[in-house]
C-alpha cells in the first residue's frame, strides 16, 4: 500500500474517522490495528515475522531496562543484526565468498544458493525498524529511557504506519510522550499537515517521477549519450533521490500530524550546504543522527585523536552505505562520503581553507566583503553538489558496479558529435525552479510562511478535510503507475 495510491487514500480516511471518533483509551489499539493492516497489505507472512521480532525484542528491552544488563544488550544487538544480515546481506556475502573460491567451488556454491535453496525476500522496512529497535535497546542500557514502556507502546513505536516503511527513524522520546498526550482533533495542526502533504505530492508526482523518467532513459544506455548529458543525468539523479525521499517524509509527517503526532524532520534544505558536515546535518537527519550517536560516538568520536577521528568518520559512513543496500556501489558511496567529511575536517583544522560560517551577513561585515563571500559560498556549494552527484553514480549502480564504470567512462570519453543529445523541456526548467523555491523554504525552516499561518488556521473546519481528500486524490490520480518511493527498497 503506497502513499501514492487510491488504496492508501481510502485506508487513511477510514483510519482518520475511526481514530478521532473513538474514546482516547481505544486509540492506541486502533493505531495498532491500522498499522497491522497497513503492513499486511504487503505480506501476511512477513507480518508474522515482524510480530515475532517485536515479541522477541520486548522481553529483552524489559531485561535491559530493569537490570542494565550488558549481556541482554549484546543478545538484543546480535538478534537484530542477524535478522537484518540474513535477509539483506545473505546473497551479498555468498557472492563475495564465491569470488574467493576456485571456479568449481564457486559454481557449486552459486548453483546451490540460486537453484536449490528457496529465494530470500527482503522484508519491507527491515532496515528502518532494525535501527529503531537497536536505538531503543541502547537508550535503555544508557539509562536514557525514562519509564518502562508497555508492550502496546513498544509495538506502536516500531510499527506506527505513517513512518514504518521508510522512516523517519524515531527515538523513544519522539513518540512515547505523544502516545499519552490526550490530544483532541481541534488541537491538530491541520494547516501544517496539509502543507506537508501538498509538498510531498508536488515533490513526488510532479517532480521526482518526471526526473526519474529522464534519468533512467539516459542511464539505460550511457555509452550512447554525450558526456555533458550524463553529467546532467547525475545532477538530476541527485535531485530525484532528494525529491522522492523528502516527498515520502513530508507525506509521512503530514499523515502523522493529522492523527495528532509530530514526527521528526528529516530534511532541512541539504543542497544549500556550505560544507559536507552541514550537508549531513540537513540530509536524512534521523539516519545521520543515528549513525553519529550509535556508531561514531561509540567508536570514540573526536576524543581519541585526529587519526582515529578520520577513521571513525570513514567507518561510520561505510556502515551507512552498507545499510542502504547489499552492493559494492552502496559501500563505495558511503566510503566516498566518509572520505569527503574526513578530508574536509583535515583541511579546515589545518587552516588550508577557511571555514564558512553561514550564508547570512555578519555583524559589521562590509557589503563588498559579504558579496565576495556570497560568491565564494555559491561556488563552493556547487562544487559540493557535484561531488555529491559523483558519489550518487555509485549509489545508482547499487549492486552492479559495472553500471557506474560505464557511466563514468562515458562521462570522460563521450565528447564527439556522434553521441546523442537529450532534448530538455520546459517541465525540466519548472522542476528546477520549484525545487529551488521549496528548498529555500525548507532551508529557512519555512519561516517566510509563518506570517500566513494564523490567517490559515482561523478558517478551519470542513474545507480542511475536503482539501486533504483532494490532495491525496491528486496524488493517486497523477502518480503514473503508482511508482514506488526510492527508499522502499532499503
Amino acid at each position: 500500500m503506497l502513499f501514492n495510491s487510491v488504496e492508501y487514500l481510502l485506508f487513511f480516511i477510514l483510519v482518520y474517522i475511526v481514530y478521532w471518533q473513538s474514546p482516547h483509551r481505544y486509540r492506541h489499539l486502533i493505531l495498532l490495528l491500522a498499522s497491522l493492516v497497513f503492513y499486511s497489505s504487503w505480506s501476511l507472512l512477513f507480518l508474522a515475522h515482524f510480530l515475532a521480532i517485536i515479541l522477541l525484542n520486548y522481553p529483552l528491552l524489559v531485561w535491559i531496562y530493569r537490570k542494565k544488563s550488558a549481556a541482554a544488550l549484546s543478545l538484543a544487538l546480535v538478534l537484530n543484526i542477524i535478522n537484518l544480515s540474513f535477509f539483506k546481506y545473505f546473497y551479498f556475502f555468498t557472492d563475495n565468498i564465491a569470488l574467493l573460491l576456485d571456479s568449481d567451488s564457486a559454481s557449486l556454491l552459486t548453483n546451490t544458493v540460486q537453484n536449490e535453496w528457496p529465494p530470500i525476500i527482503l522484508p519491507l522496512a527491515i532496515s528502518f525498524y532494525t535501527f529503531q529497535i537497536i536505538a531503543l535497546h541502547v537508550d535503555a542500557w544508557r539509562k536514557q529511557l525514562e519509564t518502562e514502556p508497555p508492550l502496546l507502546d513498544f509495538t506502536l513505536f516500531i510499527m506506527f504506519f505513517p513512518q514504518l516503511i521508510a522512516g523517519p527513524i524515531m527515538r523513544h522520546n519522539e513518540l512515547f510522550p505523544q502516545l499519552h498526550s490526550h490530544k483532541s482533533v481541534q488541537e491538530n495542526d491541520v494547516p501544517r499537515a496539509l502543507a506537508l502533504i501538498a509538498s510531498g505530492i508536488i515533490k513526488k508526482v510532479l517532480m521526482a517521477d518526471y526526473l526519474s523518467e529522464t534519468v533512467y532513459q539516459i542511464y539505460a544506455a550511457p555509452a550512447t549519450w554525450q558526456a555533458w548529458i550524463l553529467v546532467l543525468a547525475a545532477w538530476f539523479f541527485a535531485l530525484m533521490v532528494y525529491l522522492d525521499f523528502s516527498a515520502y517524509t513530508d507525506l509521512a509527517r503530514g499523515s502523522a500530524l493529522l492523527l495528532g503526532f509530530d514526527i521528526p524532520v528529516n530534511f532541512r534544505g541539504p543542497f544549500f550546504q556550505i560544507s559536507f558536515a552541514d550537508h549531513w546535518q540537513r540530509w536524512h537527519l534521523t539516519l545521520s543522527q543515528w549513525l553519529r550517536d550509535y556508531v561514531y560516538f561509540t567508536m570514540g568520536g573526536s576524543r581519541n585523536g585526529a587519526f582515529r577521528l578520520y577513521v571513525g568518520l570513514v567507518l561510520t559512513f561505510f556502515i551507512g552505505g552498507l545499510w542502504h543496500g547489499a552492493g559494492w556501489g552502496f559501500v563505495i558511496w558511503g566510503l566516498l562520503n566518509g572520505l569527503y567529511l574526513a578530508i574536509e575536517r583535515f583541511v579546515y583544522v589545518s587552516g588550508i581553507v577557511p571555514r564558512v560560517a553561514s550564508w547570512a551577513r555578519r555583524d559589521a561585515e562590509s557589503l563588498q566583503h559579504y558579496q565576495y563571500r556570497s560568491v565564494y559560498n555559491v561556488l563552493k556549494a556547487f562544487l559540493l553538489f557535484n561531488m555529491i552527484a559523483f558519489a550518487g553514480v555509485f549509489f545508482y549502480a547499487g549492486i552492479d558496479l559495472s553500471r557506474a564504470e560505464l557511466i563514468l567512462t562515458s562521462m570522460l570519453g563521450n565528447w564527439g558529435p556522434e553521441f546523442r543529445l537529450f532534448a530538455l523541456t520546459g517541465h525540466h526548467g519548472i522542476v528546477v525552479l520549484v525545487f529551488l523555491g521549496l528548498h529555500y523554504l525548507e532551508y529557512r525552516d519555512y519561516q517566510p510562511l509563518q506570517k500566513w499561518r494564523q490567517k490559515i488556521q482561523d478558517s478551519w473546519p470542513l474545507w480542511y478535510l475536503l482539501a486533504a481528500v483532494a490532495l491525496f486524490g491528486l496524488l493517486a490520480v497523477y502518480a503514473r503507475g503508482d511508482q514506488p518511493f526510492v527508499y522502499f527498497q532499503f
